[in-house]
């Protein structure tokens, strides 16, 4: 999922896809995708939210190759980037003690449609949260993520 945001305003946002079974197809095809976003869009600026072991170890082990790959397309680019803790975007918003991920999920969806009037899917409303959590921090201020 990505939100970009161009001099300070919202330009895009949506999901970057995979239909392969194979994990490593899988990644292989979300960093060719991440690459076309960044080209596309002259992206400088990236923010990755960083991994975080609950109970799947697998899912974890995944999401950590899948994370250095999308770090790899950053450095391939030229693009600065970041990982960001989940409890720490999360806290801002009042989510890190839900404990339920799908309550999570609909209030994150809900504090998007209720301030920014954007209906879109729950791991898009956690990027577009993500992005404004940085810019009202003032940690993207000072250019475009």
């Amino acid at each position: 999922k990505y939100y970009i945001l161009k001099n300070k305003k919202q330009k895009k946002y949506g999901t970057i896809k995979s239909y392969y079974d194979d994990i490593n197809h899988r990644i292989a095809e979300i960093a060719e995708n991440l690459d076309q976003v960044i080209k596309k869009n002259n992206i400088k600026n990236i923010i990755f939210e960083d991994i975080y072991l609950e109970n799947n170890l697998m899912v974890f082990k995944h999401l950590a190759l899948l994370l250095g790959v999308l770090i790899n397309v950053a450095i391939k680019n030229k693009c600065n980037y970041t990982t960001i803790n989940i409890l720490e975007w999360k806290s801002y918003y009042n989510m890190e003690k839900l404990g339920n991920r799908d309550l999570g999920k609909t209030l994150s969806k809900k504090i998007v449609l209720e301030n920014l009037g954007i209906d879109v899917i729950d791991d898009v409303s956690d990027s577009i949260l993500i992005g404004y959590y940085l810019f009202n921090k003032n940690i993207v201020d000072s250019y475009d993520w």
